[in-house]
């Protein structure tokens, strides 16, 4: 994965998906975490994204929150590792850069990895919506 290839932001994203888990004692960084993380900025990109396609971002908050609390806790972890689903997402975002022809992967390549992705809680949610 080259993390030089993704904007400011993205790594910040990525990097704030990965305290989440690690203060939720989660030893794998899901893209469950990413989506939370996307929403947390009140005036983010996600959330302003999520207005205009009439989806309330409070709405999707709460259930990322109880998504959250079902995941697996484990103590004493030192290191958050990405999960393979998570890898798939930032894969598929980098493919999404590629056919926009944009150099960097943004937030917005890698909330359409999201929607686009067929496992996991963060597309349950936005399957949901």
């Amino acid at each position: 994965m080259r993390f030089d290839k993704f904007t400011i932001k993205s790594q910040e994203l990525i990097q704030n998906g990965q305290t989440l888990a690690s203060r939720h004692h989660h030893q794998q960084l899901e893209p469950i975490h990413l989506l939370s993380a996307m929403l947390t900025e009140k005036e983010s990109v996600a959330r302003s994204m999520f207005r205009k396609i009439g989806i309330s971002p409070e709405a999707l908050v709460g259930e990322i929150a109880a998504a959250l609390e079902k995941l697996p806790q484990v103590s004493g972890i030192s290191e958050v590792y990405l999960s393979p689903n998570t890898k798939t997402v930032l894969e598929t975002a980098f493919e999404e850069a590629g056919h926009m022809k944009d150099e960097y992967v943004s937030i917005e390549h890698i909330l359409l990895a999201l929607n686009d992705s067929r496992t996991g809680e963060a597309a349950a949610i936005l399957n949901r919506h």
